[in-house]
C-alpha cells in the first residue's frame, strides 16, 4: 500500500467525517508510515486537552518553521478544551495559527483581559466562528486576578 498514489489517499480520505478523516489519516501514517499520506488532514482542526498538549504543538511548530510552516497552514479549526492552561503559550501558539475559521477557547483562570486582546490584536480575516467558554473557578478558587485590580485601584487612589 506504500505505492499508492497521494491523490488515491486523499480520494479515500476525504469523504470521511472530519473526526474520522483525522483517525484515519492518523492510523495510516503510523501503519504505513512511508506512504504518501496527505498530512493536511492531521492539522486541519487541532483540539487539545491539557497544558501538554499545548506546549507540545507550540515547539513543534516553532521547529518547523512557526507561522509560515506548511504545517500552521493546514490548521483551519483549533479547539482548546483545558481550564488550566499557561495563558501566554496559548497567545503564542494562536499566534503561529493565522488562518484560523473557526475557534474555540476554554477560558479558565489563568486568562486575562491583556490574553485576550492579544490573541485578537492582529486581524484574523479567516475567522467565521468564534466561541469562548469562560469558568472563574477550576478545582480551587483562586483570586489573584482580583487582588492584582485591587492593588492597581489602591495604587491610584493614593494621592
Amino acid at each position: 500500500m506504500d505505492k499508492l498514489p497521494t491523490e488515491l489517499y486523499g480520494a479515500i480520505l476525504r469523504p470521511l467525517a472530519e473526526n474520522d478523516r483525522t483517525a484515519a489519516t492518523l492510523a495510516l501514517t503510523r501503519a504505513i508510515p512511508r506512504s504518501p499520506v496527505p498530512r493536511e488532514y492531521l492539522f486541519e482542526t487541532i483540539r487539545l486537552h491539557n497544558a501538554k498538549q499545548i506546549l507540545l504543538l507550540y515547539q513543534y511548530l516553532r521547529r518547523v518553521g512557526g507561522k509560515d510552516s506548511q504545517e500552521a497552514a493546514w490548521v483551519r479549526g483549533f479547539i482548546l478544551e483545558a481550564w488550566t492552561v499557561d495563558a501566554q503559550i496559548v497567545v503564542n501558539l494562536l499566534e503561529l495559527l493565522p488562518r484560523i475559521r473557526a475557534l474555540t477557547l476554554s477560558i479558565g483562570t489563568s486568562f486575562m483581559p491583556e490574553h485576550l486582546e492579544e490573541i485578537f490584536q492582529a486581524p484574523r480575516f479567516d475567522l467565521l466562528s468564534l466561541s469562548v467558554r469562560f469558568r472563574p473557578y477550576v478545582d480551587r478558587a483562586t483570586y489573584y486576578q482580583f487582588l492584582k485590580v485591587s492593588k492597581t485601584q489602591a495604587r491610584c487612589a493614593i494621592p
